[in-house]
């Protein structure tokens, strides 16, 4: 399912961020596109690891940082899974109860792999994940998608500015938590 996210703020660094997002089987994957792609934009140091991902390519407040992020609501409650992914391979993944409250390391989701590609315009990031959420073809998982974006200024690289790009922004702050944000119905293409 394809989607396009808006800044929470007008930005010069992008007026929209668009992507894919799609449920196979056992697997979970993710493009974002940042186009244009600005030279501001402060990626997180690579790292040398090579696949598969491990336990220790797992880190907290991913989010302080340029970060993916996918909020997946789990089929008959309240609870919800949310993923944080940076450019370098580092992840996380966090179940909650309800919005906020609950917060603990979620073993449903695994990173099977990522890849950002830089051209002099673009930026292209995709993921996958390895998933054991209990779905059957009629399975519907209300979806929140957001990026935070950590930029540097050419003039001053300690100064630094965020910008958060979501669905939807429903409030006078941020918060991609808010499930009426969460407003993809994402569906598993084949099990």
């Amino acid at each position: 399912m394809k989607f396009t996210l808006t800044p929470f703020r007008p930005s010069e660094l992008a007026d929209q961020i668009n992507g894919e997002i799609k449920l196979t089987g056992d697997r979970l994957s993710c493009r974002f596109v940042i186009s244009p792609c600005s030279a501001s934009i402060k990626w997180p140091t690579p790292s040398n690891k090579v696949s598969p991902k491990t336990e220790s390519d797992r880190h907290h407040k991913l989010w302080q940082h340029t970060c993916f992020e996918v909020f997946l609501g789990l089929p008959g409650g309240p609870e919800y899974i949310e993923l944080n992914v940076a450019s370098n391979g580092k992840w996380q993944c966090y179940q909650f109860d309800e919005v906020r409250e609950g917060m603990r390391i979620s073993e449903m989701l695994t990173l099977v792999g990522s890849e950002l590609k830089l051209n002099k315009s673009d930026a292209y990031f995709d993921f996958t994940l390895a998933h054991s959420f209990p779905i059957d073809a009629a399975t519907q998982i209300k979806t929140g998608i957001s990026v935070v974006i950590e930029t540097q200024s050419a003039d001053n690289p300690e100064a630094t500015e965020f910008h958060y790009y979501a669905l939807a922004h429903l409030g006078p702050l941020p918060d991609f938590h808010r499930r009426d944000a969460h407003i993809i119905q994402l569906t598993p293409d084949q099990l």
